[in-house]
């Protein structure tokens, strides 16, 4: 657990010289041997400072990152903020990390950072999600993109069943399994890492289990809840279907993206340490159950829809060209 992003890079090799400078020496012989010139960066902050490395040195590249909001922190703040506080202090102060950076980086053509944010340096962050879901809102620069690209005009609710996803290590609670198990309402899934125990469980007590992923479409006409792990797609993608949602997060991301949807009134957010099959059971079946909440997800589908851009397409090579000309690169 992390209280800051900051805390987090350290956790994944900005602790370590050495890490750090066989990595940005990968990168750097990547986007050299590639002729690179333009950088689109999700989740790769090494990428960044390798890139910026090489802008210093003179290379013509337009340096762009993306993502959801969690994983792609403002560069230009003073500090990481923290977001979780309650899992306690850094291992290691963003004076340490930044030190380190500045050390290493230098030896790659790295101008000196003057605050340890400035990992994610850009022309441009074309953050894909919603204001609510986003810890850093209200700190931007950049106006946020949508994080869906098209939609039907259906909004769903007009099913009867309960769409399962579930893609990493959430099946592992016996306690989940046997609530869904039991579940008495009709159930569809898609587990790609259910164990095979797990998945023949489940088929026995009629659940139905697709071996591939099912187009929105589908699930927003079938469906009238969605229970899942809080990830960020899943959410965006049941709340413009107008449809009610349980999550159950399993770290900090998804904790955070699931308690900005349920603040919206897009779904409820659940623990799932320390519960019981029938809590789980009692919960879903109250979700499940709750006009109310049924209401809510249709209103905010429609709100959201309001501000779907016209064109995403084009609003989005709106975006990108002018920071591509200020970096003299043509596309």
């Amino acid at each position: 657990p992390c209280p800051s992003f900051g805390a987090y890079l350290a956790q994944i090799g900005f602790d370590s010289p050495d890490r750090l400078r066989e990595v940005l020496d990968w990168w750097r012989k990547v986007l050299v041997s590639r002729d690179v010139s333009v950088l689109i960066a999700d989740y790769a902050p090494m990428a960044l400072l390798a890139a910026q490395g090489l802008r210093a040195e003179g290379w013509a590249m337009a340096i762009f990152t993306t993502g959801q909001g969690f994983g792609l922190p403002p560069w230009h703040l003073p500090s990481f903020p923290v977001l979780h506080p309650e899992v306690g202090e850094a291992e290691h102060s963003e004076s340490v990390l930044l030190e380190i950076v500045n050390t290493v980086g230098g030896d790659f053509g790295l101008p000196p950072l003057a605050a340890f944010p400035e990992v994610f340096r850009a022309d441009l962050s074309l953050v894909t999600s919603l204001p609510f879901l986003d810890p850093y809102a209200g700190l931007r620069r950049d106006p946020l993109v949508s994080p869906v690209q098209k939609i039907t005009q259906a909004i769903g609710g007009g099913g009867d069943e309960v769409f399962l996803y579930f893609s990493t290590r959430e099946l592992q609670n016996p306690e989940l399994v046997a609530a869904l198990a039991e579940l008495p309402l009709p159930r569809r899934a898609f587990l790609p890492q259910a164990s095979p125990e797990v998945a023949a469980r489940l088929a026995a007590a009629g659940v139905m289990l697709e071996s591939t992923p099912l187009d929105h479409d589908t699930i927003r006409a079938r469906s009238r809840m969605l229970i899942h792990a809080g990830q960020h797609g899943s959410l965006c993608m049941g709340m413009f279907s107008g449809l009610p949602q349980v999550a159950l997060p399993t770290d900090l991301e998804r904790h955070a993206h699931a308690g900005g949807a349920q603040a919206a009134g897009g779904c409820v957010k659940l623990g799932p340490r320390g519960k019981s099959r029938d809590d789980f059971l009692q919960s879903f079946l109250t979700a499940y159950e709750d006009e109310t909440a049924a209401h809510r997800a249709t209103e905010l589908a429609d709100r959201l829809r309001a501000d779907l851009p016209a064109d995403f397409a084009a609003d989005l090579r709106d975006r990108l060209r002018p920071a591509c000309q200020a970096a003299d690169v043509v596309i």
